[in-house]
């Protein structure tokens, strides 16, 4: 029997990590409790979960520009997903990545909470 592919996140604020990601996608949660939040697009889920509060570091947030692991998902319109994510609390790049070549439509991407993504645009 065939499965979903699935990424976790862990989030400090669940609610708008979660409000985020359905809006810049436009993909609805299909679950939703005190701790969890799960949005399918297609084959794929994303798993947000909210970390416990004990777990939380102190005033120290970390950069997370270097993350060892970029979501990317497709999107009908960079330029709405840009509008929708500075609304949400986010900020996609104003320009494509350097390594991207002239066809691709291409755009890297911060959450509320500095998770660094990435959308992509069929032409």
């Amino acid at each position: 029997m065939p499965g979903r592919v699935s990424a976790v996140l862990f989030v400090k604020d669940l609610a708008k990590v979660a409000a985020f990601y359905s809006a810049v996608l436009r993909q609805p949660l299909v679950y939703r409790d005190t701790y969890h939040a799960v949005l399918r697009c297609g084959i794929f889920a994303l798993d947000i979960h909210q970390l416990p509060p004990e777990t939380l570091p102190g005033n120290a947030s970390g950069s997370r520009e270097q993350a060892a692991v970029k979501l990317s998902f497709p999107v009908d319109s960079i330029v709405r997903a840009r509008h929708v994510a500075a609304v949400h609390g986010g900020a996609l790049d104003p320009e494509p990545p350097r390594w991207v070549i002239e066809q691709q439509k291409i755009c890297d991407g911060r959450d509320p909470e500095g998770n660094v993504f990435q959308l992509c645009e069929d032409d």
